[in-house]
């Protein structure tokens, strides 16, 4: 399987985002392996969903105090993405060694370019508006 690495215009210059982010793609990154390797066994793929369910909240949940810090116009949008993308996390959960038929694998992958373009859309967004407004001060 070809893996998606991480790349440096995923960094949104915001330090503490950005290493957020890194440990999410780490964590989804380890997700992909398990499931295209079939000699793991998929007992732990639900661990590693429950961790990766962890690392988003708790970014989500930071993003979502710095956006209302900043009365940031898109927080509402940006909440409706966090939301979908939780749910899409949850919805995945593995039953009965199921993790490597090519569906999973396939919706799996469609998920981690979800988390991708919503680092590549909306975080720079976020970013752009923070050093806009810190511009102005």
């Amino acid at each position: 399987m070809n893996s998606i690495t991480w790349d440096d215009q995923f960094n949104s210059g915001i330090k503490l985002l950005d290493c957020q982010h890194r440990n999410i793609f780490n964590c989804m990154t380890e997700i992909s392996h398990v499931i295209s390797d079939s000699d793991i066994n998929c007992d732990s793929i639900n661990g590693l969903l429950d961790q990766l369910l962890i690392l988003c909240n708790l970014h989500f949940e930071y993003e979502r105090i710095l956006m209302g810090e900043l009365n940031y116009s898109s927080v509402t949008m940006h909440k409706d993405l966090h939301d979908s993308f939780i749910s899409s996390i949850v919805s995945f959960k593995i039953d009965d060694n199921q993790c490597h038929t090519l569906n999973c694998l396939n919706d799996f992958l469609t998920l981690r370019l979800d988390f991708i373009t919503i680092l590549l859309d909306e975080s720079k967004m976020l970013a752009d508006f923070i050093e806009h407004k810190s511009s102005n001060t």
